[in-house]
């Protein structure tokens, strides 16, 4: 019985602390996502809006990404229940690609230490947010992609061609798929994308209920998982 009423009281406390805690505006939650960005993203415009908790925005988002600007769409998840729980989920893998490359390249610009690999094309991205005045040489903090974009700039006509061009790090066109249980109904599996070191992107289905078990070195090969693209939400004909 002192167990049970334990248990209530402590339900009872939970409850209130979460009708206590003040629920951020929409406005909130993009600034909060987006701006740690900057300046990777020129518009987000949020085209619908449900729920509590989790909160979540339909955002259609502007990314100053490679080779050009490029705007896709997603989902910004916040739960009340947990308020550092705030992620964007994109509904194509291209949009996940840009996503990620905008997030390097701004990583340069506060990190010293953060050094993307060799054939990723943050630097370029970072000779064009300069080119556009969008930022100066002087802002990147990361001394290795400071040194070669300054190269660039000294040197007309050595910068590289940027070779992905459909999701910014990577070749969607070039994925290679692997089954890592054949036995199993399509709805059985889950997908797990594997960006590599060298910018190609596999794709391994695995069992559903053992997703979690994959790891690179741990039946994936070394790189890094990708998050994986959401389905878009399916328009009501009435």
């Amino acid at each position: 019985m002192v167990k049970s009423s334990a248990v209530f009281i402590l339900f009872i406390f939970i409850v209130v602390l979460i009708g206590c805690v003040r629920t951020p505006s929409n406005n909130e939650l993009i600034n909060e996502q987006f701006d740690r960005y900057s300046p990777g993203y020129s518009s987000i415009k949020i085209l619908d809006k449900k729920g509590d908790n989790p909160k979540i925005l339909a955002i259609q988002a502007t990314m100053n990404s490679l080779p050009n600007d490029i705007t896709f769409e997603g989902e910004l998840y916040f739960l009340l229940s947990d308020p550092s729980f705030l992620e964007m989920r994109w509904y194509t893998l291209e949009a996940v690609g840009h996503a990620l490359l905008v997030q390097w390249a701004s990583q340069m610009l506060k990190h010293p230490s953060y050094t993307p690999s060799p054939e990723s094309p943050v630097a370029l991205l970072i000779k064009r947010w300069i080119d556009e005045g969008l930022i100066m040489l002087d802002d990147v903090k990361n001394r290795e992609v400071h040194d070669e974009v300054k190269s660039w700039i000294d040197s007309p006509g050595s910068q590289p061609e940027y070779q992905y061009k459909n999701a910014g790090l990577f070749d969607t066109s070039q994925i290679k798929i692997s089954d890592l249980a054949p036995d199993l109904m399509d709805d059985q599996k889950s997908s797990i994308y594997v960006l590599l070191s060298n910018g190609n992107v596999d794709l391994y289905m695995v069992d559903k209920t053992k997703r979690y078990d994959y790891s690179p070195g741990k039946g994936l090969p070394d790189g890094i998982i990708l998050p994986n693209p959401i389905p878009r939400p399916v328009e009501s004909t009435n």
